[in-house]
Parts: C-alpha cells; sequence; structure tokens
C-alpha cells in the first residue's frame, strides 16, 4: 500500500484521470476540468471557494467525480495504493528504465496523459 494522503497530490492521478476518464470512456479527464476552470477565471488571481471550483471542473467533465472524491477525501487519509495504480495504468519501472505496457487496463488512460 501507499502513504496515507490527505486529498493533495493523491487526488490529481486517483481522481483526475482514472475515475474522471473511466466514466467518460476517455473522453474527459483532469486536465479539460483544470482548461475549464482557468477559462472561467479561476486563476491565481482569483479567490474562488473550493465548491465552485469543483463545480466548473465537474461540469467540463459532464461528471460528478470531483466532487465525489472530495468528499471521500477531504477529511480523512485515504491509502492510495500507488504500485496498483502505476500497474493500472502500465508504466512499469525496470533496470533499464521505465517503459509502458499497453495492455494494462488503464493504457488508454495512460496514452491520452501523456
Amino acid at each position: 500500500m501507499g502513504p496515507d494522503l490527505l486529498g493533495g497530490r493523491a487526488f490529481l492521478p486517483r481522481g483526475g484521470h482514472r475515475d474522471s476518464q473511466t466514466g467518460t470512456a476517455n473522453a474527459k479527464g483532469l486536465q479539460d476540468a483544470l482548461r475549464a476552470i482557468n477559462r472561467a477565471g479561476g486563476t491565481i488571481e482569483a479567490d474562488w471557494p473550493l465548491d465552485r471550483v469543483i463545480e466548473v471542473g465537474d461540469a467540463a467533465t459532464q461528471g460528478k467525480t470531483l466532487m465525489e472524491l472530495y468528499g471521500q477525501m477531504a477529511s480523512r487519509p485515504v491509502t492510495v495504493d500507488l504500485s496498483d495504480l502505476w500497474k493500472q495504468l502500465g508504466v512499469v519501472r525496470g533496470d533499464r528504465g521505465v517503459t509502458f505496457d499497453n495492455r494494462a487496463a488503464l493504457a488508454s488512460i495512460r496514452a491520452s496523459i501523456c
């Protein structure tokens, strides 16, 4: 198992791609959510409440993934099995570096990220 994390860094790979993209047949993901938030004015210069950020991001991905994950991860530590996530994405670390396994369950999601 991976480290216990309170949202944050684990939120992005876990929710941003795996859950939101599998819910939209890999058509929409975290990148789409972040772009929509930026286009709507949610930049470093703006003072948005978190629920607005999540609302705009979820609308962009046509789902509720960000809200659901925030609800699960915001108030308690969550154990993220990063080894399993990398395996499902087809990211393989070997003696000669990192390679990609295109037969992995979530390889198409990894390919859409890269």
